[in-house]
């Protein structure tokens, strides 16, 4: 069964491999965007129960750190990303389009949500 979290990763690391800021360090800029996409999440639920975010910036900074690191030991610590990569590179030509349509709506779902009043 795909890992739907490390095929997300799989999928921001192939774009960002193609940016110009990818060049050098895609890896760590890709666990950075999956942790901004995750706060965007928890800060999108928590605007949906009607909880007053604006007051948690300290807080959700604390908790991106936390993000960053818990993706550094997920995977960038011993190159895991590059088995990653390996593995989901390939995946049907059917699935790969499938993968980045549903990758793609996931983020500008995410990003929508966040700013939605």
């Amino acid at each position: 069964m795909t890992n739907p979290y490390k095929y997300l990763f799989y999928k921001i690391y192939s774009f960002t491999k193609l940016t110009p800021s990818g060049k050098q360090y895609p890896e760590f800029l890709t666990t950075m965007t999956l942790s901004l996409l995750v706060i965007f999440n928890i800060k999108s639920i928590l605007h949906y129960f009607a909880v007053p975010v604006s007051k948690l910036f300290f807080l959700f900074f604390l908790f991106f750190i936390f993000l960053n690191l818990l993706n550094y030991f997920i995977f960038l610590r011993g190159k895991v990303y590059i088995k990653i990569v390996k593995e989901y590179s390939k995946e049907a030509k059917l699935n790969y389009y499938l993968g980045n349509f549903l990758s793609m709506l996931y983020v500008i779902f995410s990003i929508f949500f966040v700013y939605k009043k």
